[in-house]
């Protein structure tokens, strides 16, 4: 009986626990990946009032240690001039976009929009001319898993109002940091283990 009731406790504190582990931010902030533009940008006029703008860079992991999937999250966009607060552009949330007046800016090849409070960005951090809420997506460009030191080459590419003759933008690096689905047996015996934990220190 007190071994059922043992495992019991056991059981109830892997389910306890798990959840606090599925429910993490999901994508952290990285720092020391550097940026290096290998030409470009590459404009397109698409003959529908927009141009496509095409930038390869290559991305280098300057960290001592192996990243998970590393996403490019733009989060600072500038028309008309240089990157100053005056050129600055809006995101749009509602049209997952960024605009000023009638000129738009908008990512052609992200791989996802990531929510804000999906990571452990520092949204007071965030400069606030350019009008992001604390509950917005925005787009997120896949940079792949890096090596220590290692780089990798991946273009960035907007749709611009084909009016617009300079651009800028800027953002922050996160890396994925939840374990997938098929890893969830590997939360679950962490999720055991800790509940072993406390069921020792109680005994003790």
């Amino acid at each position: 009986m007190k071994s059922l009731l043992h495992r019991a406790r056991l059981w109830l504190a892997a389910l306890l626990f798990a959840p606090t582990l599925l429910l993490a931010a999901p994508y952290e902030v990285i720092g020391a990946i550097g940026t290096h533009q290998t030409g470009g940008p590459f404009i397109t006029n698409l003959g529908n009032g927009t141009s496509r703008w095409v930038t390869p860079l290559d991305w280098t992991n300057n960290n001592a240690f192996a990243t998970g999937p590393v996403f490019f999250i733009a989060t600072m966009q500038w028309v008309g001039g240089s990157p100053v607060n005056a050129n600055a552009m809006q995101w749009d949330n509602a049209a997952g976009m960024f605009r000023q007046g009638n000129l738009t800016a908008e990512a052609d090849n992200e791989d996802r929009f990531i929510k804000l409070s999906d990571t452990d960005i520092s949204f007071a951090a965030l400069n606030p001319v350019f009008g992001i809420g604390a509950g917005d997506s925005l787009a997120a460009f896949a940079l792949g898993s890096f090596a220590p030191g290692q780089t990798l080459s991946a273009a960035i590419n907007f749709l611009l109002t084909d009016s617009i003759g300079e651009m800028w933008f800027n953002g922050v690096f996160v890396q994925q940091k939840l374990p997938l689905p098929g890893s969830l047996p590997l939360v679950i015996a962490a999720a055991l283990a800790w509940g072993a934990a406390r069921t020792r220190r109680r005994a003790g």
